[in-house]
């Protein structure tokens, strides 16, 4: 049985590796253009950006799992899930839903250990999807009244087109989860489970940034650094420039190092956010480094 939950891919591709906008004339999939094209319904559901998290139940006990075999929670959010599912009243109520079947509960959890907390900063799980032992998913209708059994938050949904959805993430919208977070993106589910010749699901994430024209706007808008105090704000510039005085000539991921680079750099943005981290620490900033607003900072790794 695959624990980890499949890799969802965007719809659409780029007409060249430069490219950071998709081109919604390149179908990823065949199943993609005959949804797009016959404006066919799907279920869309909010992206929620936290960490990939999977109840695994064998039948007999449960455990956890991350996004791969090898991933490792953050130590408060294990804890949240060891006291909150590693129970033996949980397990119970588990083997009264499926005895002895093996099943995997998915869903993204959530705390302030994360990206982005939603508000929950002790820790939660949204639950999205069960997978069977041979694979195949849940309908959607089964998840959402498994999800009421087990009392557990499930994620708004709405019926929109690929077209809508797509119209929809240009207006930048606030998270369905939590209005005072933005909008990372829409996952899009067919109407019914349906899978393709090489197996894999009728699934595509239709993100905000892919359909973003103007990339500086579009930092603006999510990150809206406008909420840091001046204090914050400063020491974060002050991370940011020890990590790129540290590699003059290379950044840190290998490459010729260009304030353009730096900007875009995913291992860059991550060393820029534990510096930042670091130097709270040091400046016995406790406090701020606990309740930050790590959906502004802790985003640059985005973009």
């Amino acid at each position: 049985m695959a624990h980890n939950f499949p890799k969802i891919s965007a719809p659409f591709g780029r007409a060249t590796p430069k490219d950071r906008l998709v081109d919604t004339s390149i179908f990823a999939k065949p199943w993609v253009q005959m949804f797009y094209d016959n404006n066919i319904k799907m279920y869309a559901s909010e992206k929620v950006d936290g960490t990939s998290v999977g109840i695994v139940w064998n039948g007999e006990r449960i455990s956890f799992v991350g996004h791969t075999d090898k991933s490792q929670f953050a130590p408060r959010y294990l804890e949240y899930l060891n006291k909150t599912f590693g129970t033996s009243e949980f397990e119970s109520v588990i083997e009264e839903i499926f005895g002895d079947k093996a099943v995997t509960i998915y869903g993204e959890g959530i705390s302030k250990d994360y990206n982005v907390h939603y508000g929950y900063t002790d820790g939660n799980f949204i639950m999205y999807d069960i997978q069977n032992e041979n694979g195949t998913f849940y309908n959607r209708e089964s998840v959402i009244e498994i999800a009421k059994k087990l009392d557990l938050i499930y994620p708004h949904e709405e019926m929109m087109t690929i077209k809508e959805s797509i119209e929809y993430v240009k207006t930048r919208p606030q998270s369905w989860l939590n209005s005072d977070y933005k909008l990372e993106g829409l996952v899009l589910r067919s109407p019914i489970e349906l899978y393709g010749n090489n197996g894999g699901r009728v699934i595509c994430k239709i993100k905000v940034k892919d359909f973003v024209d103007n990339i500086k706007d579009y930092k603006e808008w999510f990150m809206d650094i406008s909420m840091l105090n001046n204090e914050q704000y400063k020491l974060y510039r002050e991370a940011e420039n020890q990590v790129s005085d540290e590699h003059p000539y290379k950044c840190v991921c290998g490459r010729l190092c260009t304030g353009l680079h730096e900007r875009n750099c995913k291992q860059f943005r991550k060393s820029v956010e534990r510096r930042y981290n670091m130097l709270l620490k040091k400046m016995n900033k406790g406090e701020w480094y606990e309740r930050r607003n790590v959906e502004i900072v802790g985003k640059f790794d985005w973009l």
